[in-house]
C-alpha cells in the first residue's frame, strides 16, 4: 500500500518494493522538523498582525513548497542509499559486497573489501 508521502519519497528498496513507511515518515520528519523551526523563528514575528488563521494558512503553504521543491528533492538524493537498503542491519547487500570467504563478516573491513 502507498504510503501518504508518496510523491515526497522517491523510489524503491533494491528489492523493488515500497520504501517502508517507517523510512518514509523519518524523512519527512528530518525535512519538516527544521523548515517549521525557521519559519517560526523568521516568518511568523511578520505575520503576526494576520491573525492566527491566515498566519498559520501562509506559513503551511510555505513550508510545505520548501519541502516539495526544495528539501524533500535534496534529501531523496542524500539519502537515496539508505532509503534503496534493506535487510537487518539496513545495509544494501549485492552479491559482490559479500565477503569470498565462509568465515562471517565481522565488521566494517571485512564487508568493505579490504
Amino acid at each position: 500500500m502507498p504510503t501518504g508521502f508518496g510523491s515526497w519519497v522517491a523510489g524503491q528498496t533494491a528489492d523493488g518494493t515500497p520504501v517502508p513507511h517507517w523510512k518514509s515518515f523519518l524523512l519527512v520528519l528530518v525535512g519538516l522538523y527544521p523548515v517549521v523551526m525557521l519559519l517560526t523563528l523568521v516568518a511568523s514575528p511578520r505575520m503576526a498582525g494576520l491573525g492566527m488563521a491566515l498566519a498559520m494558512l501562509l506559513g503551511n503553504i510555505l513550508s510545505v513548497a520548501i519541502l516539495e521543491w526544495a528539501v524533500m528533492p535534496l534529501l531523496n538524493r542524500a539519502l537515496a542509499p539508505w532509503l534503496q537498503a534493506h535487510g537487518k542491519d539496513g545495509r544494501l547487500v549485492s552479491s559482490s559486497a559479500r565477503p569470498s570467504s565462509s568465515r562471517p563478516c565481522s565488521g566494517w573491513r571485512c564487508c568493505s573489501g579490504s
